[in-house]
């Protein structure tokens, strides 16, 4: 056991193999607080952080030596659609004879590990299979875990526009389940109004009041209290008036919570992110894409499925509405800016940066919960296993001595930093009412439509009626016609006896 600082390691690992006496080449890049490169007065350089004062430390118990040296290329490592590694992957591959499968050429580090140039990446790498096939990772250990997402400064959309999101506005003041709540008080209310007035009928209520409180009017009525609105018609009986009071103090809490939660919901200031989409991103030729050399994913981007991820490699590619990052700080500012999308991880921000980062928001296309981190590790080049296990073992119990975490605390720091709440109250514009003013078109067109859906209703009943009564009016003459019919025949019926008794008398006086 050894005192390295503030902390206690352990050694007696045993001696590496002999293939590992040469003298490691460490490939690395100035990232604060991971690894901070200063040069010196003789012309050298000198290096710190929190990776390397852990690969010291890792070096020390396996008594290996090693020389660090800064990058000769950009980037972590990404695999191209041409086959092209990029970043210090590519000085690692080569050492092994990668680029004899079919890897195609590499730069930056992962280029320098594949290039022959490096035998270890000291940067903090996500696994990926495409990287795991021409490196190896100690990967029993994460040594950073990252939250890298799309971020861009807070702004403000004046422009009005009746999207879905202008229209959820109008339900953010209250909750989903308070919305369900308030759904089913009315419906019990209206079916409590209903049986409260028709139990009542003809003890309490008319049969006016009973027609006029049937559930649909029920219903609509206390709507119409939730709304503020008074009613025309009023119960008589106990029970159906305490339904309406009821109804009415419901109507009242739910206002004046639902009017103040608004105004607080349009008025007072918040982040917001000025564009919502990569498509959006794409589409506005002035903004700037701010992240990483070599970041892993770039590769899929030109695969995907998704036409603005394939339009971000092509930027990236073409180096056109791109600035990489370079670790310092005055870089770091500049993503912070107006009109720049910057893909890293707000920790680290903070960290470069620090109360700059609360200007910074999530793209939403993009927001992932703040949970949700990728696991990074060190790498080493091909052929290097037995060494690869012997440093998965230190750095296990590196990390359950608790050396680890307070390597971490010692260049991060403690906590996590947080943000100022900033109180104000901005004026509303006419993208925050854009909703609100296109409630009254919306129901005047709705009102058109049901205004000509019952002029139709009406036209074909009274259509139907004219048949019916046309209908019972040839029915009735037919009738009329029939009994006319009748009443001739019986007349001539009755005709016959005096007709026959005229010509008898009239042969009785002949003869």
């Amino acid at each position: 056991m050894m005192r390295n600082g503030s902390l206690i390691v352990f050694t007696n690992y045993g001696a590496v193999p002999d293939d590992f006496l040469d003298e490691l080449i460490v490939t690395t890049a100035h990232d604060p607080p991971f690894v901070f490169i200063e040069e010196t007065a003789e012309g050298g350089f000198h290096f710190s952080g929190y990776l390397v004062d852990l690969w010291k430390i890792l070096c020390q118990e396996l008594n290996v030596t090693y020389r660090i040296v800064p990058q000769s290329s950009s980037g972590y490592g990404a695999l191209l659609a041409n086959g092209t590694w990029t970043g210090m992957v590519g000085e690692v591959v080569n050492q092994v004879g990668i680029q004899s499968r079919g890897y195609g050429t590499s730069t930056g580090m992962v280029g320098e590990v594949v290039n022959q140039k490096a035998d270890a990446i000291l940067s903090w790498l996500m696994h990926r299979e495409d990287r795991a096939a021409v490196i190896d990772y100690l990967d029993w250990v994460p040594v950073f875990s990252s939250a890298q997402r799309f971020y861009l400064r807070s702004g403000r959309r004046e422009t009005a526009s009746l999207t879905s999101e202008a229209v959820s506005s109008l339900l953010q003041p209250l909750h989903t389940h308070l919305w369900l709540l308030l759904l089913l008080s009315m419906l019990v209310l209206s079916v409590g109004l209903t049986l409260t007035v028709r139990l009542n009928r003809g003890r309490g209520e008319t049969e006016s009041t009973c027609r006029q409180f049937s559930l649909g009017s029920s219903v609509l009525a206390i709507f119409m209290t939730v709304t503020g609105q008074g009613w025309s018609v009023l119960p008589a009986c106990l029970s159906a008036r305490t339904v309406t009071v009821s109804s009415w103090v419901l109507g009242i809490l739910i206002s004046i919570n639902y009017t103040a939660n608004l105004m607080s919901y349009l008025t007072v200031s918040r982040p917001e992110a000025p564009i919502s989409s990569l498509e959006e991103f794409i589409a506005n030729e002035d903004w700037t894409l701010v992240m990483e050399e070599g970041y892993g994913s770039v590769g899929d981007w030109a695969r995907n499925s998704t036409p603005a991820r394939r339009d971000l490699y092509r930027l990236i590619t073409e180096r056109s509405r791109f600035a990489p990052l370079d670790g310092t700080v005055e870089n770091m500012l500049r993503a912070t800016q107006p009109r720049t999308l910057v893909l890293y991880d707000l920790k680290l921000i903070f960290h470069r940066v620090g109360s700059e980062a609360c200007r910074l928001v999530q793209l939403p296309s993009e927001e992932l919960p703040e949970e949700w981190t990728v696991p990074e590790y060190l790498v080493l080049r091909k052929g290097l296993g037995h060494l690869r296990d012997r440093m998965n073992h230190v750095l296990q119990r590196l990390l359950q001595s608790g050396a680890v975490d307070r390597l971490r605390r010692r260049w991060f720091g403690h906590g996590r930093r947080l943000c100022a709440a900033v109180a104000a109250v901005r004026p509303l514009t006419l993208a925050d009412l854009a909703a609100v003013l296109a409630v009254t078109p919306l129901a005047a067109a709705a009102g058109c439509l049901l205004l000509g859906g019952e002029l139709l209703v009406r036209r074909l009943s009274r259509r139907r009626d004219q048949q019916r009564r046309q209908g019972t009016a040839d029915s009735a003459a037919r009738g009329r016609a029939g009994a006319a019919a009748g009443a001739a025949r019986a007349r001539r019926a009755r005709s016959l006896p005096s007709i026959f008794s005229c010509c008898e008398r009239q042969l009785n006086t002949k003869c």
